[in-house]
């Protein structure tokens, strides 16, 4: 009998997002061939263990420190650094981990060099088009030592393609859709949150949590631009406003009475 393969995915946020939602979703459909852990944070963990629990997808939380635009995260992210690094590694170690999944972006930086540290090897999951410089300029210096990569789009390799490694092996995979759970077949109007006076109307819909990196001002210029010729369509935008975001979200209401 063959040994299944055993791969930690490590994501630095625990917050429920799509990076989270594929993670689980990926591990449960690749269950029989390879047994995937998620290594993550224990802050704002409820709904993405939850989800772990419902897709039967092992886990092990930590008491890690995320990036966050707040000076005594940041302080705390810095000064943990180093332990919980070494930390993930002893994990990998001892749970004779073959691979590791780096998820979430390019500023996961523990995952990898937890993995270097540990000499497991390591793919390194990249989903944005945009991160701050300092942030993309850091992965490259890290980055180029990665097994290999996965790109969320094709767009995504474009953005990081001058911070990698030419050599290594990459993959464009879009995050998967679960047509058991999305299907048109069911929609139920019972639990519809629609408002009756969009009946005969256009109505054009974005989901994403409330954050100026998911392009919300775009939405909103587009609607500018319609609106002023047509009446016959509606924007709405459904997703949750994260404590971190309330001030952001505020801005975003003034735009939308505006």
């Amino acid at each position: 009998m063959t040994k299944k393969l055993r791969v930690a995915n490590i994501i630095e946020e625990a917050r429920l997002g799509g990076p989270q939602v594929r993670i689980a979703n990926v591990a449960k459909y690749i269950a029989n061939s390879i047994d995937t852990v998620v290594l993550m944070p224990i802050n704002n963990s409820n709904e993405f263990i939850s989800l772990l629990d419902e897709s039967r997808v092992p886990y092990k939380s930590f008491w890690m420190n995320s990036l966050s635009r707040k000076w005594k995260a940041v302080f705390l992210y810095i000064l943990f650094f180093p332990y919980e690094v070494i930390k993930i590694a002893f994990f990998l170690r001892k749970n004779n981990i073959n691979l590791v999944h780096v998820s979430g972006g390019s500023w996961q930086y523990k995952g990898f060099l937890a993995a270097k540290l540990s000499n497991t090897r390591v793919i390194w999951h990249l989903n944005d088009t945009y991160v701050p410089f300092v942030f993309r300029a850091f992965f490259g210096l890290l980055g180029k030592y990665v097994d290999s990569y996965i790109f969320a789009s094709y767009r995504t390799k474009a953005y990081y393609d001058s911070f990698c490694n030419k050599n290594k092996k990459w993959s464009v995979i879009p995050a998967p859709v679960d047509t058991n759970v999305f299907s048109p077949s069911l929609i139920d109007d019972s639990i519809s949150i629609s408002n009756t006076q969009w009946k005969g109307k256009i109505v054009i819909g974005m989901v994403a949590n409330i954050s100026p990196v998911k392009g919300i001002d775009v939405f909103l210029n587009a609607l500018k631009i319609v609106s002023t010729s047509s009446h016959d369509i509606v924007f709405v935008v459904i997703g949750p406003i994260y404590e971190s975001q309330i001030k952001y979200f505020e801005t975003f209401k003034k735009n939308i009475d505006e």
